[in-house]
């Protein structure tokens, strides 16, 4: 029963595919047709330099987190109301927003605040798909009627810009029932599901061109892809592979990232807590196990994790192999 609630927290945002002025614990105001107080659309901040905000990535909510004690002060645990990640841990872009009263919106996190980047039409529910920098980061977009049902000739895969705060749709992609995509160099990859197997598709189209994207393969059991290295990654049910040498695979957790040559991945331990496991790709040796996680973050091409017990410093002891460069986050230690 514990796995299966973690499953479904990792997963969730494929399902139903702003801060707020108070440090209030409680919500005031009136129902929304759900049941939720309509002062719902509100994040955590910070009081003092003992405290950051961070992503808790099974709740996923955003927190925050006092450095001292190891703990969590604030979160909005109201129901439905979740902020999604991109699978990249140096990113810092989320977006934030309601499953059924939606008011989603691009939100940037900092070390102790967080600006809105981008709101979208009421209507309408934004989902990270791919990050390659501040200009080129890839959103899905979904498009709703009013009684809640998704209208999925809509559904269209968009760039942001977060200098000119732009979102732009990407025509070609319009009516895919796009739900995971990664950048490889200067190609995008997306996997589209098809209700009627239950099985799932991989694109590739250019991100310099408005070229129609090229079905690669199809009948695939999972839809998650990774970009690593200048390298694609593609996934089933239970082993993550390289899409040019399947004979190169990890086994597949609840969550996983790749950094560099780290395969960071989020999975259950014996005793039911978080368990934060790191191997590098390139020697397949373990290089890192930590549990009772709450978010990592890439700081200074550091992996950090951070627990309900500690703050780890998880490139400590790692092999030459393992090389972690500075780069994409410009968020704070």
């Amino acid at each position: 029963m514990k796995k299966r609630k973690y499953l479904l927290a990792a997963y969730i945002f494929l399902i139903f595919l702003l801060t707020g002025c108070s440090r209030a614990d409680s919500l005031t105001g009136g129902k929304t047709a759900t049941g939720e107080d309509k002062d719902y659309d509100w994040l955590p901040q910070t009081a003092g330099e003992k405290e950051i905000l961070l992503y808790d990535k099974y709740d996923q909510r955003i927190i925050t987190y006092d450095i001292d004690q190891h703990k969590v002060i604030q979160k909005n645990d109201t129901l439905n109301y979740l902020q999604f990640e991109f699978n990249d841990l140096a990113s810092d872009i989320y977006t934030t927003g309601h499953s059924i009263e939606n008011d989603y919106k691009i939100i940037k996190l900092g070390k102790d605040k967080i600006d809105i980047l981008y709101e979208a039409d009421q209507m309408e529910a934004l989902f990270p798909l791919a990050y390659r920098d501040p200009e080129y980061m890839i959103f899905l977009k979904c498009t709703y009627q009013d009684n809640g049902a998704e209208l999925y000739g809509d559904r269209v895969v968009c760039r942001f810009n977060e200098k000119t705060k732009t979102l732009t749709e990407i025509a070609e992609t319009k009516g895919m029932r796009v739900t995971n995509g990664a950048i490889v160099g200067d190609m995008l990859y997306l996997t589209e599901y098809d209700a009627g197997t239950d099985r799932y598709a991989l694109y590739m189209l250019s991100m310099s061109g408005n070229e129609k994207p090229i079905l690669l393969l199809d009948n695939l059991a999972a839809g998650e892809i990774y970009s690593n290295n200048d390298a694609l990654w593609i996934s089933d049910a239970s082993k993550i592979y390289c899409y040019e040498d399947d004979a190169v695979c990890f086994p597949k957790k609840i969550l996983n990232y790749f950094y560099s040559n780290a395969l960071v991945q989020i999975d259950i331990s014996a005793n039911g807590s978080l368990e934060l496991i790191v191997t590098n790709v390139e020697t397949k040796k373990l290089e890192a196990d930590t549990e009772g996680v709450i978010d990592v973050r890439i700081f200074d091409g550091k992996i950090k994790a951070y627990t309900d017990k500690a703050i780890v410093d998880l490139s400590r002891g790692m092999t030459s192999d393992l090389t972690l460069p500075v780069e994409k986050s410009g968020r704070e230690k």
